[in-house]
């Protein structure tokens, strides 16, 4: 939906399909405004349905992340490391509102990182040409913590730290995930309240 907003052509030919289809006359900016406010919901007929729009959407995605400019961030050798999760693919968008959506091109600030080891993450973005930088200890926790908050209940740490505990708990807390979350020799061990 990221994507048909922010392609007129594709949003004309959507909305005269619509209007053809209903008799109804659709302004496409009122639309364009409803799929990004949150207020469309999109429901599944069948499962066809489903495979199918996974597949088309591919497409259209496939070429927005491979137009990105890619970075590979390293991390110093004097910092603890990346860590990462059962969410790998951290997708962040600072010039999103509370109601509007983040997609991989929800805006031109749109960016994507993804964590490949302890000392190297990807990130991909439409702003500048691909490089590498080495990150200081401080810029390495920037990106974990941001990590973190993307995690939906398992991360992978290469160290123990309570500060990264606290975080992730109070994350797992407030998305109502798991209710123990412990490390265990640098790993996070995620133990469920048994149902009564």
């Amino acid at each position: 939906m990221e994507l048909l907003a922010n392609d007129k052509k594709a949003l004309d030919s959507v909305v005269k399909e619509m209007s053809d289809r209903t008799g109804e006359s659709i302004d496409p900016e009122d639309f364009r405004k409803k799929l990004t406010g949150g207020s469309v919901v999109v429901t599944q007929g069948n499962r066809g349905w489903t495979v199918q729009q996974m597949f088309e959407n591919l497409l259209m995605l496939q070429q927005v992340i491979f137009d990105m400019k890619w970075a590979f961030l390293l991390a110093a050798h004097d910092t603890d490391g990346f860590l990462t999760s059962d969410n790998p693919v951290s997708l962040f968008d600072p010039a999103a509102g509370p109601m509007r959506g983040i997609g991989f091109a929800s805006s031109p600030v749109a960016h994507f990182t993804f964590p490949l080891s302890r000392g190297i993450c990807l990130l991909a973005h439409h702003m500048r040409g691909p490089e590498t930088r080495e990150l200081n200890a401080l810029q390495v926790r920037s990106i974990n913590k941001a990590n973190i908050t993307r995690t939906d209940s398992q991360l992978y740490s290469p160290f123990v730290s309570l500060g990264v505990q606290k975080l992730l708990n109070d994350v797992v807390k407030l998305k109502g995930g798991p209710r123990k979350v412990l490390f265990s020799k640098g790993r996070t061990v995620v133990q469920r309240e048994e149902s009564k």
